[in-house]
């Protein structure tokens, strides 16, 4: 038994809890990673070179103390040396914490118009049909592209020219010619068959 075209069966990505809930964990697990590791980044570019908490209780130490307004939480008295001054701490653990929140902008947006909600299956963007035709072959396709808006539908009806009542006559008594014309003919030519 051979498969009907068009049967297959579409595979449909889960839409649970579980994939909204990893990609939550993910974002604050990074946010608390970015508070040591801007601490880090502050130390390496103001203080004595880079420095990161040795151990994973160290590590929360670390991550409760930032976030409570401790830059040294964590550290050991040598790498606690190492810092500079609270301020540029946080400076840095904010420039951090943007960067982050900028790439979840930008990831968010390429999710939502390529398979979220607001995705356009099938279609090209318009920077997509630019970058393929160019401009100037979009201006001289755009009567068939967007009829609606470019077509000869659009021109008003005041710009054409009425006809008056003996065109109007004419065209019909025209009409009425070709239309008795195509009804007469296949009777006529099968006369001269039989």
């Amino acid at each position: 038994m051979s498969p009907r075209v068009g049967s297959g069966r579409v595979d449909v990505p889960p839409t649970t809890w579980e994939i909204p809930v990893v990609a939550a964990l993910t974002w604050v697990l990074a946010a608390g990673l970015l508070l040591p590791a801007g601490r880090g980044a502050a130390a390496w570019a103001f203080g004595g070179g880079w420095v990161w908490p040795a151990g994973a209780q160290a590590l929360l130490s670390s991550i409760g103390g930032l976030a409570t307004g401790r830059p040294t939480a964590g550290l050991d008295a040598a790498a606690a040396a190492a810092l500079p001054p609270p301020a540029l701490v946080y400076v840095a653990v904010a420039g951090a914490e943007l960067m982050l929140i900028a790439a979840t902008v930008v990831a968010v947006r390429v999710w939502w118009t390529t398979v979220g909600p607001g995705s356009v299956r099938g279609m090209a963007t318009r920077t997509e049909a630019e970058a393929v035709l160019g401009v100037g072959e979009l201006r001289k396709a755009r009567a068939v592209l967007r009829p609606d808006l470019y077509g000869a539908a659009r021109r008003p009806l005041l710009a054409q020219p009425w006809p008056d009542d003996d065109e109007i006559d004419e065209r019909l008594r025209d009409l009425h010619g070709r239309y008795s014309q195509t009804r007469t003919t296949p009777t006529a030519v099968q006369e001269d068959y039989s």
